[in-house]
Order: C-alpha cells, then sequence, then structure tokens
C-alpha cells in the first residue's frame, strides 16, 4: 500500500482490499496528500447484493470452466463441516480456496 500510495497519480484513487494477514501499514503523508488523491476501501461483501452480481459470477463461473481463470482449492467438505472448515480459515490453515459440497453423502 505504501508504493501504492507514493505512486499514485495527482487526484487518482488507491483502493485496498484484502488484508487477510490483518498486518498493519504505514505510509508517509508528504507523498499522498499534495497529490489530493483519495484512498478507497473495498469489501467484497459489501456488493454482493448490487444489481450485478449474478452476472458476474456468472462471468467468473465460465472463466473457471473455460480454464481462462485458475481457482486454488485446498480444502473439499461436507457443508455439515463449515464450522470446521471456517475455523481452518480463518486460522490460515487452509492455502488456497474451501468448497463445500451440498449432498446427501460425505465425501469420500
Amino acid at each position: 500500500m505504501r508504493e501504492a500510495l507514493r505512486l499514485v497519480a495527482p487526484h487518482g484513487t488507491v483502493v485496498s482490499f484484502g488484508n487477510s494477514s490483518r498486518a498493519s501499514t504505514s505510509f508517509s503523508a508528504g507523498d499522498f496528500y499534495p497529490k489530493e488523491a483519495s484512498l478507497r476501501g473495498f469489501y467484497v461483501l459489501n456488493d454482493l447484493d448490487g444489481p450485478r452480481t449474478a452476472e458476474d459470477l456468472i462471468y467468473l463461473a465460465s472463466l473457471v470452466a473455460t480454464g481462462e481463470l485458475a481457482v486454488d482449492i485446498a480444502a473439499v467438505n461436507d457443508w455439515r463441516d463449515a464450522r470446521e472448515t471456517l475455523h481452518r480459515l480463518r486460522d490460515r490453515r487452509v492455502a488456497g480456496k474451501a468448497v463445500l459440497l451440498v449432498t446427501g453423502e460425505k465425501p469420500g
């Protein structure tokens, strides 16, 4: 983030999204404020009820289906194991995406 704020164009915008490490950051006001730039936080879950969400998800799914977008799936679990899966994600014990299967049987 510090480098993005230093490099932003005058009157530009830096968008910050994702901080799963929850690491702190700092930046020099001298690199940022004289440019009259903007810093905007973006949280994807706030946009899920937007008008284009379904279209965007369909587009992303098509990219995955054609192999144009790679998805690193690190865990596949039954939906009844969601609590444990979420704990593993939160504790950063899953290096990639977790998929929950909604079926009548547990995965073997």
